[in-house]
């Protein structure tokens, strides 16, 4: 992904503070080829590593704009903003122009026409920062759902920030200290909102905004998911959810950079497969199917899956008349130190359960870069719509709880050993 990082100081002077961002910004390098960009004002240095998603040949960032009134800001800015066509265009009617055809610059034109408000017009998925010139002041914020990360750290007389732990620690005013809580977060499955492992350093969380100046810091949640009786019946709930989904797949088609499709044969792969290849006029959807080779000589079921993925993805790329490939991956490879450096740097901390998934994860990303650089998945259907075996598991169905946080779900997996605690009782305390 493209990374970003900043230091805001309101007493260091401007070449501490241009220097500080520049290191953290290299601390981003490692990720791409892509294009690095820093901007330098008072108080503020931010600094950019580029991936080049949308628009790549004239936006380029940190952005720096300005209103109708000379009122300037600078941004930013990781992921994308689905509905930015429709946003300029209503912006172009309050009479703004533009130089370049990106989201980004939709972004930061919108936050000079609406200023903070601007996250309520939003959709997509974005890890955001916008210096305002003019007050002085940081605005931070982060999607509904927190797809893209985002850190920040309080220092002595500012605030250092980035999409990755790593940039944080290159500025060297935030020491990587691991106390008791942290160390509690990093042996535990479930995450703490807002807290990472380290002390001092915490994540934004989704739906939420910081605004950072000299009088302090200032959290505000502008989006939280609202649990509601559904009272609709089958026939409209088969429609909401195909125009939900047939819609977002429409705006997140929208790349100037190759674009795939993962394809496992699963429901929720075979739904955005199927809806991404009816969209695509110019060409075959490329998509991509992934096995190992232990699986090849020896599948054997278990609580997540009860088949081999390939026959149903071949099935599927036939129906959908996807480009298909086949990816074989080396198993002893997961288990190589290299590998497992790599993960555990990009991470920035030893995930909480190793296991074959992060490995396998840069394995196949690895591979697939050969072919593209994004990619559409099914990641998070599971958990919307109930994708896991326990979910259909009496004892969890009928606990006080979540059933996909009940005791002994993650490692049962179906459930047969599902252990309920007693009514009231605190799980994690």
């Amino acid at each position: 992904m493209c990374g970003f990082s900043g230091c805001i100081d309101y007493y260091a002077n401007n070449i501490e503070i241009a220097g500080t961002a520049k290191i953290m910004t290299e601390a981003l390098s490692y990720q791409n080829s892509g294009r690095r960009g820093i901007w330098n004002g008072k108080y503020a240095s931010l600094g950019y590593q580029n991936l080049n998603i949308i628009n790549k040949h004239n936006s380029t960032q940190p952005m720096e704009a300005k209103d109708h009134n000379g009122h300037n800001a600078v941004i930013a800015f990781n992921g994308q903003v689905f509905n930015f066509i429709e946003l300029r265009e209503e912006l172009k009617s309050y009479g703004y122009q533009f130089e370049t055809n990106s989201d980004t610059e939709v972004l930061l034109k919108g936050y000079l026409h609406w200023g903070t408000d601007i996250v309520h017009h939003l959709n997509g998925m974005y890890a955001t920062a916008i210096w305002d010139c003019n007050r002085e002041q940081l605005f931070l914020f982060r999607d509904r759902m927190g797809i893209k990360p985002l850190y920040y750290a309080l220092t002595d007389s500012g605030i250092v920030f980035s999409s990755e732990i790593k940039a944080i620690f290159a500025s060297l005013k935030v020491n990587p200290c691991v106390s008791r809580d942290g160390f509690c977060e990093l042996l535990d499955m479930l995450k703490t909102p807002e807290r990472t492992i380290y002390d001092g350093v915490f994540e934004i969380r989704p739906g939420t905004s910081l605004v950072f100046n000299k009088g302090g810091l200032n959290k505000i949640t502008y989006w939280s998911l609202q649990a509601k009786e559904h009272t609709d019946n089958l026939d409209m709930t088969i429609n909401t959810v195909r125009n939900i989904l047939t819609d977002t797949v429409k705006k997140q088609i929208i790349s100037d950079a190759p674009l795939c499709s993962l394809l496992s044969g699963g429901l929720d792969s075979s739904a955005i497969t199927s809806m991404a290849a009816n969209e695509i006029t110019d060409g075959r959807l490329p998509s991509f199917s992934l096995d190992f080779t232990h699986n090849i000589e020896s599948f054997q079921a278990d609580g997540v899956r009860g088949a081999p993925d390939a026959p149903f993805a071949r099935l599927l790329a036939k129906h959908a008349g996807t480009q298909h490939t086949e990816l074989l991956l080396n198993s002893e490879e997961m288990l190589d130190d290299s590998i497992r450096q790599k993960v555990l740097k990009a991470v920035d901390a030893p995930p909480a359960y190793w296991g074959d998934m992060w490995p396998s994860l840069y394995l196949l990303f690895r591979e697939l870069k050969k072919y593209s650089s994004v990619a559409l998945s099914g990641e998070g259907a599971d958990e919307v719509f109930g994708g896991y075996q326990w979910f259909r598991n009496p004892a969890a169905q009928s606990a006080e709880t979540f059933p996909w946080l009940t005791a002994g779900s993650s490692r049962y997996f179906g459930g047969s050993q599902l252990v309920i605690p007693p009514k009231n009782r605190c799980i994690n305390k």
